[in-house]
């Protein structure tokens, strides 16, 4: 499906840096700190950032196109005059295989939450997770409670409000379930991620405490609000908001939790396993003496099945937006506002193509009735199989997409470089698409499946399909 280009907008954008020798955030003109998200926004196989500026003096968000490190879309996300900041998240909500982008106001702007179209680049919904006279402002994440192939959307209050979760489903926008982590009495708000921790295809929540003492909790919503467990981030000393993430950070199939300690708890940053919630990794993610905190989120970067933590300097740090292995703590990339050349951030090409391997018909003959059947082929450790090719007597392909167990948001299917169809799902989870163009002789197929989150590169398998000449028509006369 093509992709609509904005006009270039007249606001500066984002600078992206080669690695920078320094950890303490280059605050420049901008002092509120940065709101990141992470996932394939432009469609191109290569995960990228989103990136919102609190202080910036206007609600922008950016898209850094991670193969390019360019500023790929910016746009408004409310008011100009509104100088609260910006929560943000991706997440396939409009059902169409391609990442949307949702916002959520922050401190002032009330709960106003906006889901903005990945394709058409529309804001293509708008509603208030609670009364609309709260100003703690809305932190918002994505991600498949109920199953239906679409991201819902989970709202928690900003401080101010109490320690609710709100989740709205994201095909409706009926809500779906509220939650109260913690003392109802409590103003200090909450925050929010999700991802299947507990293993059953569907996006459970991750909440962390708003301040108070330090606790990550999670839920699952298969069957109401069932209470998975916590754990303490950090020590009872700190008091501060904690911030979470879950991306599969070591690569063993599993999401894993990923925290950023909030104002007054430095730029502590740390990696947790999300079944047994053990200590994976602790690190600064800047300068020990940097006090405003640090948020964060998760993507595969390199391509090699295991997800960086991105990290955005909390207030007062400008907007300094980092890349850390979760694993090894080690810095691989960085972004900043103050100059400096434009490099991509994608740490290594995207997975290559698998190549699905056929035994083309002898030419000028037509295949069986039953069709010509490519031998199914395995992606290796991104969990889709791609079911067979079938070449029916008609000319007619049909291709089918399984999904194996990670979570499948849409197949899309291209033939001789045309643009990408969607397939359908069928009642047994299947994807199909009939392919009609294909051309007599050798075709080109590709078919790529975008996982549940959207926040891993999408599996992409390209193979060869044979389609014999038609046969010839007799003109003998009888």
């Amino acid at each position: 499906m093509p992709t609509v280009r904005p006009e270039v907008s007249s606001r500066q954008p984002l600078c992206v840096l080669r690695l920078e020798d320094r950890l303490t955030p280059a605050a420049g003109n901008i002092v509120g700190g940065a709101t990141v998200a992470a996932g394939d926004v432009t469609g191109d196989g290569y995960s990228d950032l989103v990136v919102s500026l609190a202080g910036r003096g206007s609600p922008t968000v950016e898209v850094i196109d991670g193969r390019t490190g360019q500023v790929a879309w910016q746009f408004l996300a409310y008011s100009p005059d509104f100088t609260g900041g910006v929560s943000v998240a991706i997440g396939d909500v409009t059902g169409d295989g391609h990442a949307d982008i949702i916002t959520g106001a922050g401190a002032g702007g009330g709960p106003n939450v906006k889901v903005f179209d990945g394709v058409t680049r529309q804001e293509v919904r708008s509603f208030f997770a609670f009364v609309p006279h709260f100003t703690g402002g809305a932190r918002v994440a994505a991600g498949d409670v109920n199953g239906d192939k679409r991201a819902d959307i989970a709202v928690a209050a900003g401080f101010g409000g109490g320690p609710v979760v709100a989740v709205f489903d994201g095909a409706t926008g009926a809500p779906l379930a509220t939650i109260v982590n913690g003392d109802p009495s409590s103003a200090v708000g909450a925050t929010v991620a999700m991802g299947d921790l507990t293993g059953d295809g569907r996006a459970d929540l991750v909440v962390g405490s708003g301040g108070g003492i330090p606790v990550v909790r999670v839920y699952d919503l298969t069957h109401g609000t069932d209470f998975v467990g916590q754990f303490p981030p950090y020590d009872s000393g700190f008091s501060g908001p904690v911030w979470v993430a879950v991306g599969d950070v070591t690569g063993d199939g599993r999401p894993d939790v990923v925290t950023g300690a909030g104002t007054g708890g430095g730029s502590n940053t740390r990696v947790f396993d999300g079944l047994t919630f053990t200590l994976i990794q602790s690190w600064m993610a800047y300068t020990p003496d940097f006090r405003g905190g640090v948020l964060v989120t998760t993507a595969d970067f390199d391509g090699d099945g295991r997800a960086e933590v991105v990290t955005g300097a909390g207030a007062g740090g400008g907007p300094n937006v980092r890349l850390f292995d979760g694993e090894t703590a080690e810095l691989r990339n960085s972004i900043s506002c103050d100059g400096g050349d434009v490099v991509p951030l994608a740490l290594a090409p995207p997975p290559p193509t698998v190549s699905v391997p056929i035994t083309a018909p002898i030419a000028g003959t037509l295949p069986p009735d039953d069709g010509s059947v490519v031998t199914p082929a395995e992606v290796p450790d991104r969990g889709t199989e791609v079911a067979a090719i079938e070449l029916k007597d008609s000319g007619v392909a049909a291709v089918e997409v399984k999904d194996n167990g990670a979570g499948i948001a849409a197949v899309e299917v291209s033939v001789n470089d045309s643009a990408f169809a969607p397939a359908t799902v069928q009642e047994d989870g299947t994807y199909s698409i009939r392919l009609t163009d294909l051309q007599p002789g050798l075709n080109t197929v590709v078919y790529r499946a975008t996982d549940l989150n959207g926040n891993r590169s999408p599996v992409t398998v390209q193979t060869v399909l044979y389609k014999p000449a038609p046969k010839p028509v007799s003109t003998a006369v009888v």
